[in-house]
């Protein structure tokens, strides 16, 4: 009868398909279990598809904590994990397209399409969508094969790891998007914190249901 679980790096060791055939077990005993789970890892798809708080270590110290996210929506976070930064989104499933095979999913400003997956109706299920995959435009984009796109409000722009780089924090209906883009385009773009952009959103992922 423990009162905590700690999986220390569980998957380290193994092979992406390996991986890949464990994290739904995993997924199945966190939502299952009555107790805490202390999960440590470095892996960005262990913590997106597992993790419903997030507490970041440096030099044995906490430097950030809080619902996953919120943490992963952080612009210093964003930049510590460089190529690796994206934010998780909470969607409902509302629709299946058996002609293009596509799934749809509701978030509260908007729709969004991913491959189609054995989701039921109405189901909550968690998206991850990488900050490289985010592109910005100041009206809604019109003729574009880029089919996932959201308004949104800049909350933040922020410096990335690289000084070519911004990271840009946009609020889409109290979550979030990160978008990585050149400081030579928000300049030219003439966008600054509080304006309204739109998102496109050049792939979305399913992190996990």
């Amino acid at each position: 009868q423990p009162r905590l679980l700690l999986l220390d790096e569980p998957l380290a060791s193994l092979d992406q398909a390996r991986r890949e055939d464990i994290l739904p077990w995993l997924e199945r005993l966190h939502t299952s279990l009555e107790i805490p789970v202390l999960y440590v890892t470095h892996a960005m798809q262990e913590l997106t598809r597992l993790a419903d708080h997030v507490v970041v270590l440096q030099n044995g110290k906490e430097k950030l904590y809080g619902a996953t996210a919120n943490v992963l929506a952080e612009p210093a976070f964003a930049a510590s994990v460089g190529a690796q930064a994206g934010v998780v989104l909470q969607a409902t499933v509302v629709g299946h397209d058996d002609t293009y095979h596509l799934t749809q999913l509701a978030l509260q400003t908007g729709h969004l399409w991913v491959a189609q997956s054995a989701l039921r109706l109405a189901q909550t299920v968690r998206l991850y969508v990488h900050a490289s995959d985010v592109s910005l435009t100041v009206s809604e984009p019109k003729d574009t094969s880029i089919q996932n796109r959201l308004p949104g409000t800049i909350d933040s722009i922020s410096s990335d790891a690289h000084p070519a780089h911004c990271i840009v924090t946009v609020s889409c209906g109290g979550q979030h998007l990160l978008a990585r883009v050149t400081a030579r385009a928000l300049q030219s773009m003439g966008v600054s914190v509080g304006s309204s952009v739109w998102c496109q959103i050049k792939s979305v992922a399913l992190a996990g249901h």
